[in-house]
């Protein structure tokens, strides 16, 4: 609950919940897919 107008924060929070297909990537890399609504792509951070 980051934003001021927290649109960002309601369409992660849909993604999260309507997601039917995800992916892990050499554990680095996570893709969530979800249908009519988009998808994310979460990249670890290193550290260093």
């Amino acid at each position: 609950m980051a934003c001021d107008n927290m649109t960002v924060d309601k369409n992660m929070l849909r993604l999260l919940n309507d997601s039917t297909v995800y992916a892990i990537c050499h554990g680095d890399i996570i893709t969530v897919n979800a249908p009519n609504i988009g998808a994310a792509i979460f990249i670890k951070q290193i550290e260093g």
